[in-house]
């Protein structure tokens, strides 16, 4: 009878999503988050706002397997908001979407890149915070996510031609001095 029981919560657990952190799990997001990075760094400055947006959405689709990580999975959210935010205010109608991996792209304006990229970076800099924020069981796990968060440099990187990624990387190794101080 024991057993019957255990059985239907162990059913009634998995219906309900299952729970848990796993280092599998934690490296399969952080994979999504640094592909996206890989991939987004092959495209124009212009387009990698919708990239790491879609970029961002899959690793919450992936937050979504297991309940434990609903919180990074509203950190990502966050980031993923303000994505989509800039491209839908910022979209191009000039230029075409272009296709990458089987995913198609819009563009923003040009003059909206340097804006976007303060904001995404105020984005991605509060999910790591939160994130860092972890206590108990969950803290390994989402440190790491948010040190794949830090790893998004690619379009700080492009934006050195709007003349504002010096400003933006002091502020990113601020960012990642506080997180290791944080951690000890």
């Amino acid at each position: 009878m024991i057993r019957f029981f255990a059985f239907i919560f162990a059913l009634a657990l998995l219906a309900s999503g299952a729970s848990a952190f796993s280092p599998e799990h934690t490296t399969k997001i952080v994979q999504l988050l640094e592909k996206g990075e890989a991939d987004c760094a092959r495209l124009e400055p212009v387009y990698q706002f919708d990239c790491f947006r879609k970029s961002y959405s899959d690793a919450i689709r992936e937050t979504r397997a297991y309940r434990d990580y609903s919180n990074a999975g509203k950190a990502l959210r966050g980031v993923e908001k303000t994505l989509s935010a800039i491209v839908k205010q910022n979209r191009d109608t000039t230029k075409p979407k272009i296709k990458l991996g089987g995913q198609r792209y819009t563009a923003v304006r040009p003059e909206a890149v340097a804006a976007g990229a303060k904001a995404f970076h105020a984005a991605r800099n509060e999910a790591a915070t939160m994130l860092l924020r972890a206590t108990g069981r969950s803290k390994v796990h989402y440190t790491r996510i948010a040190e794949a968060l830090n790893s998004n440099k690619v379009l700080i990187r492009s934006l050195n031609e709007f003349g504002i990624g010096q400003s933006i990387r002091t502020a990113s190794l601020v960012l990642v001095a506080s997180a290791h101080f944080l951690r000890s």
